[in-house]
């Protein structure tokens, strides 16, 4: 992410300044990673989401989810994410939950 960026803009609580800090390598954010139906709960979705943060040189991983949708932030739960608040992310959106991951790169 870059140094401007609005990744953490309205998350309650507020983790603080060094926390949301950007810098080259700090983070990559997780949009979205979506499996077809028929290769659902066959593992695909996790050996595809760790090859791809295996290739990442950052030192964790950020993402949204729903703060409803239970499924999903078990399934981020089990791939070692933390919750580390809630925000909007645009006006009028429902709430969610703001999932960070340590990458260790040491």
């Amino acid at each position: 992410m870059p140094a401007d960026s609005l990744w953490w803009d309205g998350l309650t609580p507020d983790p603080g300044p060094e926390f949301t800090r950007e810098y080259p390598n700090r983070t990559v954010g997780v949009c979205e990673l979506l499996v077809r139906p028929r290769w659902r709960r066959a593992g695909v979705g996790q050996r595809l989401f760790e090859a791809f943060l295996a290739e990442r040189r950052e030192e964790r991983a950020a993402g949204l989810v729903a703060a409803d949708n239970e499924v999903m932030l078990a399934t981020y739960a089990k791939y070692g994410f933390e919750p580390v608040g809630r925000m909007e992310p645009y006006p009028g959106w429902r709430p969610h939950v703001m999932i960070v991951r340590s990458l260790d790169r040491g």
